[in-house]
């Protein structure tokens, strides 16, 4: 959406530029001008707005690829997962990432599973020990498999309340 707005910008400047020398009309460049100002207040509102940032924060792919594969070669699940979540007080977690849809995602550790309606999951999960725990998520479509380790971390309170 940054994008719009910027491209709104460059075309009032553009059309300021146009309509002040080029061919002088005073009220299409007073457009231009609410242009210009509507574009800079609109992009404002996105640098300030924490869903875009966490946005902008979202996980590096598993693996991923654009092209067909050549014979021999297997093509992987384009997934996007998070290498870490972080429990809530009483050690609980949402598993969640992208995958394709019609991916089936299998926490190994507790045998739960899901198959993707849309390219999005999440998967609850529940600290066993009061640390951190490593898990493995399962990625299953048609032929393909992928497999990626995550570090569960659980908060301070909990480790400290298990230590007493």
């Amino acid at each position: 959406m940054p994008l719009l707005f910027i491209i709104l910008f460059v075309a009032a400047i553009f059309a300021i530029w146009y309509f002040t020398d080029k061919k002088p009309n005073q009220i299409k460049k007073t457009i231009a001008v609410c242009g210009v100002m509507l574009s800079i207040i609109g992009l404002f509102a996105f640098i300030n707005d924490p869903e875009e940032a966490e946005i902008v924060a979202k996980p590096q792919p598993v693996s991923s690829t654009n092209r067909l594969p050549k014979t021999g070669e297997t093509k992987t699940l384009p997934i996007y997962i998070a290498n870490e979540f972080t429990t809530d007080q009483k050690g609980r977690a949402f598993i969640s990432g992208d995958a394709p849809v019609g991916t089936t995602v299998t926490i190994k550790e507790t045998g739960f599973s899901l198959t993707t309606t849309e390219n999005y999951f999440s998967l609850p999960y529940q600290l066993t020990k009061q640390k951190d725990q490593l898990i493995t998520v399962l990625f299953t479509k048609d032929d393909q498999k992928e497999t990626k380790t995550i570090r569960v971390i659980a908060p301070e309170k909990l480790i400290q309340d298990s230590s007493h």
